[in-house]
């Protein structure tokens, strides 16, 4: 049986030049019996160029699709970072007004190394209080689990405060993982001028960041900022219902490894 199904798949794999080797042989069997026309000819050399036409377009496209595979599999080889961020969505969400804040991080992560068993995230030394820490993950497509993390953080450089946060299982190279961290806050975004930021540390292909304000009180500008790039002034648009809080989106599909994004506002 599985010596029947192997000669099924070859006799598919190689159907066009099959179908052109059997051409070539009736053409010149015709023409040695002096049975061949010219319009014969001419419909057998039609089906000849088609059958090597389709031969060649398929060589190329299945070419193609082992290059990219052979690249995709030296990009995860040659990967100075345990892991590479697909997409991340950051939410900040300021909407109650009561010096209460949440912060929320989704990411799917793709493994660049084998045997990678933690993940870490840091933060900037706060001005308030962490009132909780939560972070899940999981392969894409199953129920997410809690992740547990160091409790005591550790000082970083450039202010940085950063906590491990365990996988739960060892990681190889080429796996997705999806990861979520929610932190609750107290006491933060009570200055005139605030911000939130994104430092681009791992290779990532997509960033957003949304930032929920309250509904009764409007930031009187906006802006974003990114390293070396100067800022860009936003119009925060009207609101659906008077009572809905108000919100930006933004969306940075060129993130760069090293910069620093920033969403700013005035009160």
């Amino acid at each position: 049986m599985q010596k029947a199904r192997d000669i099924g798949r070859l006799l598919l794999d190689y159907a066009e030049l099959l179908l052109a080797t059997a051409l070539v042989i009736v053409l010149t069997a015709l023409d040695v019996l002096g049975e061949i026309t010219s319009a014969d000819l001419t419909r057998a050399s039609i089906l000849l160029l088609a059958a090597l036409a389709i031969a060649v377009i398929r060589e190329r496209a299945e070419r193609r699709a082992m290059t990219e595979r052979i690249e995709n599999k030296l990009t995860l080889a040659v990967a100075d970072k345990p892991w590479q961020v697909l997409d991340e969505k950051l939410m900040w969400d300021l909407s109650q007004s009561n010096g209460y804040a949440k912060a929320i991080a989704e990411k799917e992560l793709q493994f660049m190394q084998d045997e990678v068993f933690s993940v870490y995230e840091f933060q900037f030394s706060p001005p308030g209080k962490l009132l909780s820490h939560v972070c899940e993950g999981g392969e894409r497509g199953v129920p997410m689990e809690e992740l547990r993390i160091v409790p005591d953080g550790f000082h970083g450089p450039d202010g940085r405060i950063y906590r491990l946060i365990s996988l739960e299982r060892v990681w190889h190279r080429g796996e997705i993982m999806a990861f979520r961290s929610e932190r609750h806050l107290q006491d933060y975004f009570s200055k005139s001028r605030e911000d939130v930021s994104k430092d681009v540390t791992v290779p990532t292909t997509r960033v957003s960041m949304r930032v929920k304000w309250p509904a009764d009180r409007k930031p009187t500008a906006v802006w974003l900022e990114r390293s070396g790039r100067g800022r860009s002034h936003i119009k925060l648009r009207r609101r659906r219902r008077s009572g809905d809080p108000w919100s930006h989106t933004e969306v940075i599909t060129d993130p760069k490894v090293g910069e620093r994004i920033m969403l700013r506002w005035t009160w």
